[in-house]
């Protein structure tokens, strides 16, 4: 890996390390995205490397376009039906994956405790947590 990259990593491991501390265990993927300012794909790219360790879990929220009525959560897109009306305000609409958002969810116990990361190998850890482990 790259320092550029790991510096990257290092930054997103440190904001969902401090969601976790703030209690923040359920969260949005683009709300993560906006609040560590880096591009969707790369922070995307993070959590694909977490979600196939099982620490953290991903679903999907469904949410009417006309009221923002919450449908709740599903594990897969095939369970979201191709045709939904809307319970509150009756507005009528099609499957579509702008009405969809990415929910994330930490799943307990998900940190060691561990010194912070750098790119400066001199100041490197030896202990690793589970965030480092599963995207090396």
């Amino acid at each position: 890996m790259s320092c550029q990259k790991d510096c990257s990593n290092s930054s997103l491991s440190k904001l969902l390390r401090q969601f976790y501390n703030e209690g923040k265990i359920r969260f949005y993927l683009s709300e993560f995205a906006e609040e560590s300012e880096r591009s969707m794909k790369e922070v995307e790219d993070y959590f694909i490397a977490l979600l196939s360790t099982g620490k953290i879990e991903g679903k999907l929220e469904l949410r009417c376009p006309n009221c923002g009525k919450d449908f709740g959560l599903f594990n897969r897109i095939s369970e979201i039906p191709e045709s939904i009306t809307c319970e509150f305000c009756g507005h009528k609409f099609a499957k579509a994956m702008e009405y969809i958002e990415v929910v994330l969810e930490i799943k307990k116990p998900f940190f060691r405790d561990q010194e912070n990361i750098s790119c400066d190998n001199s100041q490197e850890s030896s202990q690793q947590g589970p965030i480092d482990e599963a995207i090396e």
